[in-house]
């Protein structure tokens, strides 16, 4: 669904990916995503993603994928995700004085 909002009105609808920077580089995110981590900036109008980007594990213990997240979730769900990295897109946390 949140695909498909997004697709419907590119310019109106954003999709905010509010994880840490390293899960939005090392786990990938959604190809049309903006980084930014906990998205506490005053966006009022939001949804979830029900079962996140890598969605559940499977369960089957006579599965060879018994384990891996492939149940579910943005990856899973056929729209574009991708680990390709736009830096215009992610809003960084600053840095503190003393570098801590």
């Amino acid at each position: 669904e949140a695909y498909d909002k997004w697709k419907a009105a590119p310019d109106s609808v954003t999709i905010l990916d509010v994880r840490t920077p390293e899960e939005f580089l090392f786990v990938g995110h959604a190809d049309m995503a903006w980084n930014i981590p906990l998205a506490n900036a005053g966006f009022k109008n939001v949804y979830n993603i029900t079962n996140g980007m890598e969605g559940d594990k499977v369960t089957d213990p006579g599965s060879a994928f018994k384990g891996q997240p492939l149940v579910n979730g943005w990856k899973n769900s056929g729209v574009p995700w991708t680990y390709s990295i736009d830096p215009d897109r992610m809003v960084l946390p600053a840095a503190s004085p003393t570098g801590r």
